[in-house]
């Protein structure tokens, strides 16, 4: 049940979550944005881009928050998270099997601090199995 003009996810009203002229899904995502534009300004990341659509598998695309270019040329997708909902469990198992780089599912706490989950993408299990092989 929702009361009447609030949203079943709590989410903030839009004029608290723009930053530079984009409306965010969410608080916590628009104020990770501020931190990426932080980090970029401070050297600490190379970039970012935020939308980016991902081809998991023959059949599905999911559209990730953020894409983030490190320092080193490799490339971080992260993922910001208020509500787990069912799609995102099969965006999580299918990501796995098929994602292109490690994903950062980042969930903000109510006190403020930040959770980060790793769900490594193919590439990572490629080069992890490869490296314990002994070659």
């Amino acid at each position: 049940m929702t009361v009447a003009g609030s949203h079943k996810y709590h989410v903030a009203k839009p004029a608290d979550r723009k930053y530079n002229g984009v409306t965010y899904d969410s608080k916590a995502e628009m104020l990770h944005a501020q931190a990426l534009d932080l980090y970029t300004r401070t050297g600490v990341i190379r970039g970012w881009a935020r939308q980016c659509q991902v081809q998991l598998g023959p059949d599905f695309k999911w559209r990730v928050d953020f894409l983030v270019f490190d320092n080193d040329g490799t490339v971080d997708f992260d993922e910001v998270k208020g509500v787990e909902t069912s799609e995102f469990k099969v965006v999580r198992r299918l990501w796995a099997k098929y994602g292109p780089a490690m994903l950062h599912v980042l969930k903000r706490q109510r006190n403020g601090t930040w959770t980060t989950e790793k769900v490594k993408g193919k590439q990572e299990a490629s080069y992890e199995d490869d490296d314990q092989s002994g070659d």
